[in-house]
């Protein structure tokens, strides 16, 4: 072996020997991570909270952003005109119409005012920024039971009431002139079934539009 070759061999040792102990190191460090995960996994099973810089004060949920927020609007504003026309339907001087009877007055009166009362309080809850909040999220948020409740009451409310009230017989029927309590009767109407609709499709379900349009494909 000739005393260059030599040379060449005992400088390839320091670079095979750091080569090794950056390979160690490097083994030593994946161990660490992986023992570490292990560990963070047990914690996360033993159901120990980890800290969270974030304020706890503030809600993740906005109930004003709300797409059922439009719904209990809009259905305030018609019950409101549908109470109105219902309180005058027995005025014979109004538009020629046909007076109502005192029991169609006051079905309609008491129908329309019940919807107003619960939307005023729905609306007020959506916008209010107490500390209260954060039980009225817990009642409005997608998926809750609880506005479920409310919108099929309102469903089951307004569709029997739109078929009390504008059938031949009803205060708001043919012929009988009542035009802004018919139109208001089916806007209350429409809008319990928009809303409906709405809760749906924040629950993560299809839309009753995307539901017929997949229904010929079953």
């Amino acid at each position: 072996m000739t005393a260059e070759n030599s040379n060449n061999i005992n400088k390839s040792k320091p670079s095979i020997l750091t080569q090794s102990s950056e390979a160690a190191a490097t083994a030593i460090s994946t161990k660490s991570d992986k023992s570490n995960t292990r560990e963070e996994a047990k914690d996360e099973e033993s159901g120990e909270p980890e800290e969270d810089d974030s304020s706890e004060d503030t809600p993740a949920i906005k109930l004003y952003k709300s797409t059922r927020l439009k719904g209990y609007i809009t259905l305030l504003l018609a019950s409101a005109i549908n109470y109105s026309s219902a309180t005058q339907s027995d005025s014979a001087i109004l538009n020629s119409a046909v007076p109502a009877t005192q029991g169609q007055k006051n079905y309609a009166s008491a129908v329309s005012m019940t919807t107003l009362v619960i939307t005023i309080v729905i609306v007020l809850l959506h916008l209010d920024p107490s500390p209260l909040q954060k039980l009225w999220i817990t009642a409005f948020k997608p998926n809750s039971k609880i506005e479920l409740g409310f919108i099929l009451f309102f469903v089951v409310w307004w569709v029997t009431a739109t078929w009390i009230q504008t059938s031949v017989g009803g205060i708001s029927g043919t012929g009988k002139g009542q035009y802004n309590l018919y139109f208001s009767t089916w806007a209350c109407c429409w809008t319990s079934i928009w809303t409906l609709e709405r809760w749906i499709v924040a629950s993560g379900m299809a839309s009753f539009k995307a539901f017929l349009a997949e229904w010929p494909n079953r």
